[in-house]
């Protein structure tokens, strides 16, 4: 893989900013929806009544933002790539420990 890695406070600063994203988005349609005096349904094309597409938006915006917010919610899965012990560098304190006690 080339190019620098990215970091884990990277990726989570991108998942907030959709979080935020897509939240705001919610609000500006829920004001939107409001402003019209909060339609539920309207005539379709064919003169039949369909749902207002803005409460169709709302819920799909209401899932959408709850989708994000419970993967901001889950916690980091391990260290941060630099944390991870390397070749060469020595063993653990675990692993000295498991050593002693084995003997």
């Amino acid at each position: 893989m080339e190019g620098n890695p990215v970091s884990v406070a990277e990726v989570f600063a991108d998942a907030e900013a959709r979080y935020d994203a897509a939240c705001e988005r919610r609000q500006e349609t829920i004001e939107a929806w409001e402003a019209m005096g909060k339609p539920l349904t309207t005539t379709g094309s064919q003169g039949q009544i369909v749902d207002h597409p803005l409460v169709k938006q709302i819920n799909a915006l209401d899932k959408l933002c709850a989708d994000l917010g419970e993967k901001l919610k889950q916690k980091h899965r391990g260290p941060d790539p630099s944390a991870v012990v390397r070749a060469g560098v020595g063993k653990s304190p675990a692993a000295k420990v498991r050593e002693l006690k084995a003997v």
